[in-house]
């Protein structure tokens, strides 16, 4: 399953790594069954809000003649959830200042964030290998050396 991996640009070292964040690209299946706490588990409480609203408007139609209506529009909001929860605490983390800096394939979130820290720290040892050998320059173009072609090709010629 896919993770990706939320981090906050401004933190280093260890406090980058206890405040890194793994969401599964997936459905949110406790978000169908249980929506209100999954909401407050995932610190989602502007989401919180809104599905406290809906619910309260459902709850406010189901006395009036278009009950039916009321029941079939109930679910929808926990249908929504389900589908595009994941996406919610994405945006949110966002909103906090996260980026997303990785992608990762792994079992669960837990798995996901250390496969993200150790190719990162793998990245780093890389990095310094580099630095410490000479760079060679790139040849340089010269003149009418013109690597396109095709339809592409410079407009001025």
């Amino acid at each position: 399953m896919l993770h990706t991996i939320h981090v906050r640009p401004e933190l280093k070292g260890e406090a980058r790594e206890q405040n890194a964040v793994a969401i599964p690209e997936a459905t949110a299946k406790w978000a169908l069954i249980f929506p209100p706490f999954w909401l407050i588990k995932h610190g989602l409480m502007l989401e919180l809000l809104g599905y406290g609203l809906i619910t309260l408007v459902v709850l406010i139609v189901l006395f009036t003649p278009l009950a039916p209506t009321a029941l079939f529009l109930g679910g929808l909001p926990a249908l929504y959830l389900f589908l595009e929860g994941h996406q919610l605490r994405r945006d949110a983390l966002e909103r906090r200042g996260y980026l997303m800096v990785d992608v990762v394939d792994a079992l669960d979130e837990e798995v996901a964030l250390m496969k993200h820290f150790d190719a990162h720290d793998a990245s780093q040892e890389d990095r310094s290998i580099k630095i410490s050998t000479p760079l060679r320059r790139a040849p340089s173009l010269r003149g009418n050396d013109d690597l396109s072609f095709g339809l592409m090709g410079d407009p001025e010629r």
